[in-house]
């Protein structure tokens, strides 16, 4: 599976404009559940829910967050508990916590443990500890030992573009070819546990595409029906 995955690249922010056109009032923020990216780690059977937020000092709990963070970080796991109970998926959260590349703290990360405390390591460390993550999301890799090699802080942060959650991804990933997948946007109503998965598909004025063909991902029959072995499927598709 991902045969056709491929090293992230640009940042298509398209998503997020269509996204405001759409939802242009502000009281449709509360509804919104965002994340960096969702992959599988194949060893577990585990989907892992990832999240990179940016912050401006160093940490030492989740009380040392802005109650902007918090409150993200509650909504994330009350959405991942709602679908762990419907799904019978095992779903894993990941936070880590990153600072501008032009800060000093800009060679630090930190990031939650499943305690809840939190965690502080280097830069270095976890990009390797995410892209170790990142090659057991292609199926074929179950049973492999990922390559380790390690980069330099420098070497992370020369590769960052700016401050985006989507550019401390990419510099962490490096070259290696990228297994998980972003959602263009989750909306999840608690009040009657609706929850609707939007994915926008950009594409030429000529060419056909369906939302069945353009994403190696099919994951809305886990969600919809309780898919107990809960992996990863791919429907026919082709490159877009």
């Amino acid at each position: 599976m991902y045969k056709d995955s491929k090293q992230l690249k640009s940042q298509d922010k398209s998503g997020d404009e269509f996204s405001h056109i759409l939802f242009p009032d502000i009281r449709f923020s509360e509804l919104f559940v965002d994340f960096d990216r969702i992959q599988s780690d194949y060893r577990t059977n585990t989907w892992l829910v990832i999240d990179h937020i940016l912050i401006e000092k160093p940490i030492s709990s989740i009380d040392d967050l802005s109650e902007k963070n918090k409150s993200h970080i509650l909504k994330l796991n009350s959405f991942i508990d709602f679908v762990k109970e419907k799904s019978n998926c095992n779903i894993k959260l990941m936070i880590d916590f990153y600072f501008s590349k032009y800060s000093p703290y800009k060679d630090k990360i930190f990031y939650l443990n499943e305690n809840n405390s939190i965690m502080e390591t280097s830069l270095s460390e976890y990009s390797l500890k995410f892209r170790a993550l990142n090659f057991f999301g292609n199926e074929s890799h179950r049973n492999k030992i990922y390559n380790n090699i390690t980069y330099t802080n420098d070497e992370i942060n020369s590769r960052r573009e700016n401050d985006s959650a989507f550019s401390i991804s990419k510099a962490y990933l490096g070259n290696d070819v990228t297994y998980g997948f972003n959602i263009d946007k989750i909306i999840f109503n608690p009040k009657n546990n609706d929850i609707c998965i939007l994915e926008y598909l950009l594409c030429e004025e000529t060419q056909i595409v369906t939302p069945f063909t353009s994403h190696p991902i099919d994951i809305l029959p886990a969600l919809k029906d309780g898919d107990s072995s809960c992996e990863m499927r791919m429907p026919a598709h082709e490159n877009v």
